[in-house]
């Protein structure tokens, strides 16, 4: 029998189906830990991504806390300057009272008001 077939022992054949099962199960595992390890990876970027915007929030808080400190600090340090220049200039403020506002405020002088001698 010649028909251009070539003729292979059936235990062969075995041997061969049972060799490409074993390579086609292979495959099968490699494909679903690669699946595996893709989402775990995916996971990963997802976590970094999240890290990473939240970093961004914080460093964003840090610039206005900043700000803000730089503000009152200018604000602070204007006053100081405002006093500085005040007292530069010997302004001095007071205010003129008359003696039946002393009075008033004294209760007439009385002795139970008196801190101290001197």
């Amino acid at each position: 029998m010649s028909n251009g077939a070539i003729e292979v022992p059936a235990c062969d054949l075995q041997k061969w189906k049972s060799a490409e099962e074993r390579k086609l199960e292979e495959a099968k595992l490699a494909e679903e830990a690669a699946v595996a390890l893709a989402e775990m990876e995916k996971q990963k970027s997802k976590a970094a991504m999240d890290a990473a915007r939240m970093a961004q929030r914080l460093a964003e808080m840090e610039i206005q806390k900043r700000k803000m400190a730089e503000m009152r600090a200018k604000e602070e340090s204007k006053q100081r300057r405002k006093a500085m220049d005040a007292l530069a200039h010997n302004k001095a403020m007071y205010r003129r009272y008359s003696i039946e506002e002393v009075e008033v405020a004294t209760d007439y002088f009385n002795m139970s008001n008196k801190v101290g001698e001197g």
